[in-house]
């Protein structure tokens, strides 16, 4: 908990907003059909409309309510062109 989060790649911020079960989610759209859920975001750094770029801080890792009897983690979910895909390959 508290691990400074950056952005995956550039792209703007469509939303910022509290979910009851995945906690503060920040949704980017990185554009190429590319949207990411950040959550499990505290802090936030980021307003919708903000333009990011890939690296940029847009808060720290806080705790997802549905996951709480797991560690902190960051729970990322992605899709290009509406289908789910892995974020493993913006990874070095």
């Amino acid at each position: 908990e508290g691990t400074l989060i950056g952005a995956l790649t550039n792209g703007k911020v469509t939303s910022v907003e509290e979910s009851a079960t995945l906690g503060n989610v920040i949704t980017i759209d990185h554009g190429d059909g590319l949207i990411v859920k950040y959550a499990a975001i505290k802090d936030s750094k980021v307003k919708a409309g903000d333009t990011v770029k890939s690296g940029d801080l847009i808060g720290a890792l806080g705790t997802i309510p549905c996951e709480c009897s797991d560690q902190s983690h960051l729970h990322i979910e992605a899709t290009e062109n509406g289908k789910p895909i892995s974020v493993l390959k913006f990874f070095n």
